[in-house]
Order: C-alpha cells, then sequence, then structure tokens
C-alpha cells in the first residue's frame, strides 16, 4: 500500500489534535515539569543576582541577612519551607513564573525549524513503519 502523497495535509490535519494529545500525555508521563522544567528553572534562577533592598529599607535587609544565615544552619530546612511558603502567597512569584514561562516559550520558537525536523523525521518513520 503506498501513501498518497497529495492526501498529506489532509491527513495531517486529521491527526494533527491527536498528536498534540500524545505530545502532551509523554510530557505528563516524564514528568517534563518536574524534571527538564524544573532543572532549568532552578538554574536560571540560580543566575539571577536579586537587587539588593532600596535605601532605607534596613529593616527589610537585616530580615533578610537573617533568613540568609538561617538557611545555612542546621534547621536551614525550616527556614527554606517558611520562605517557600512566604514566597507561595507573593504575588511577585506569579511574575516569576510568567517570566519563566515566557522564557520556555521563547526557546520553543526560536527552535522551531528544529522541531520541524523532528517532526519530519518521526512522522517518516512511522509512515515507513506503516506501510
Amino acid at each position: 500500500m503506498s501513501m498518497p502523497w497529495e492526501r498529506l495535509p489532509e491527513l495531517a490535519a486529521q491527526v494533527a489534535p491527536a498528536v498534540e494529545q500524545q505530545v502532551y500525555q509523554a510530557a505528563v508521563e516524564r514528568d517534563l515539569m518536574g524534571t527538564v522544567i524544573a532543572a532549568l528553572v532552578q538554574e536560571a534562577i540560580s543566575r539571577v543576582e536579586f537587587p539588593q533592598p532600596p535605601v532605607g529599607g534596613e529593616l527589610v535587609g537585616a530580615a533578610l541577612g537573617f533568613l540568609g544565615r538561617a538557611l545555612q544552619t542546621e534547621t536551614g530546612g525550616l527556614a527554606i519551607a517558611s520562605a517557600e511558603q512566604w514566597l507561595a502567597q507573593s504575588p511577585a512569584t506569579t511574575t516569576l513564573r510568567d517570566a519563566a514561562l515566557d522564557g520556555v516559550k521563547r526557546y520553543l520558537d526560536e527552535n522551531g525549524a528544529h522541531l520541524l525536523d523532528i517532526v519530519i523525521k518521526a512522522t517518516a518513520a512511522r509512515l515507513a513503519a506503516q506501510g
């Protein structure tokens, strides 16, 4: 059975929703967020130098300094948990989440040609296997 190449655009449109669902499902099954994306974001944030509090923010600076010192103690785990609870309630983390998401989107947009090559090779292999 040969592939009717002239019908390929129509066939691609028919299977596109299934491809989208399968890519999503594979990402969920492989915990893409908890593995690859988490590692990227953790590395990116570790590279960022957060600005010091503005002049007159000595109290905030002292609190951050105390928190930093607490994180280096044996009970640092508790301090980290407290910081995470505080951050979870802060609108600032939504801003940082959006920035991380924009970075991932930008990467995918800029690498669309590479993704196209991957799609072409995977599709050709699948069609040949079905042949």
